[in-house]
């Protein structure tokens, strides 16, 4: 069931293509490509219509369609081109256009982003044209393509889609009601840190789960304990909390030799800002915007 590519170049490829595939024993369904791939399916609409699509049977009883070609009354062939549903991942609709689009179009994945490059586009230095998914079947926001001959690159011809990337931002209102404890811990951890040294591995205080878990369990007062315990000053568990701290930036620190002294934290301005990280966090005071 080895998967290959068919890059269609013009409407009359599209023709050939659809009558030279027989379709499957008592069915009307015509693989793209491999025969035991059957869901991979090209359907003809009328004479100037042909369809490329899924059959992903759990939501709908046809192919769903992903690229369309047509042709008008003048001999102008327009291609459109879909993308999945929903925010999720797509990757069959993905690998589907890597295999599927016309011969001069490919497609390209940026920070989580579809886009459909062609020459056009590649001479503009744009990177693609963004293929956004729809909120719906009925909702989905295709680009349409034509060009004047076979041998001329493909042009956008229906409107762009605008994006922006998203970004974390930080809650300061919220967060400044904390300011004054914040700014204790800070200077309390940057003290303990060399009287702790490495034992921050072994020490019996020291609780992955219950810091970790603080976050990632569902509970409403996951964010109020942690900031509690971060600044209530006779609170032990703070130790934990920096034991914690310590040990992810040393996780995430760049490999360095067993046997090499390397501190990732030894700078206090960097000791200041991963741990202004850190709070970020657990304190949930960072949220993600498009």
């Amino acid at each position: 069931m080895a998967k290959y590519p068919v890059r269609l170049s013009t409407m009359q490829d599209v023709r050939e293509h659809y009558y030279n595939v027989k379709p499957i024993r008592g069915t009307t369904i015509r693989p793209i490509g491999c025969r035991g791939r059957k869901w991979e399916e090209i359907r003809k609409v009328d004479d100037n219509t042909f369809i490329l699509g899924l059959d992903e049977g759990y939501h709908r009883n046809a192919s769903t369609p992903y690229i369309e070609w047509r042709e008008d009354a003048k001999g102008h062939t327009e291609v459109t081109i879909m993308n999945g549903v929903g925010q999720g991942a797509h990757c069959s609709v993905y690998t589907f256009h890597d295999y599927f689009l016309p011969l001069g179009m490919d497609l390209a994945i940026r920070n989580g982003r579809q886009f459909i490059r062609t020459s056009s586009s590649d001479m503009a230095g744009t990177g693609g044209d963004y293929l956004p998914k729809g909120n719906s079947y009925e909702d989905r926001k295709p680009l349409v393509y034509s060009r004047e001959a076979p041998h001329k690159p493909w042009k956008l011809k229906s409107d762009e889609y605008s994006y922006n990337l998203p970004r974390k931002v930080v809650d300061k209102e919220r967060k400044a009601k904390y300011k004054e404890g914040i700014k204790a811990f800070v200077e309390w951890a940057w003290v303990m840190k060399p009287i702790i040294g490495d034992e921050y591995q072994t020490s019996q205080r020291y609780d992955r789960w219950k810091l970790t878990g603080m976050n990632l369990h569902a509970r409403s007062d996951c964010r109020a304990d942690f900031m509690a315990l971060l600044t209530d000053p006779t609170c032990e568990e703070r130790l934990d909390i920096l034991c914690e701290f310590i040990c992810q930036v040393n996780e995430n620190a760049p490999w360095r030799p067993t046997n090499a002294r390397f501190d990732p934290i030894a700078d206090p301005k960097k000791f200041r800002s991963k741990l202004n990280s850190f709070i970020n966090k657990y304190g949930e005071f960072v949220s993600t915007v498009n």
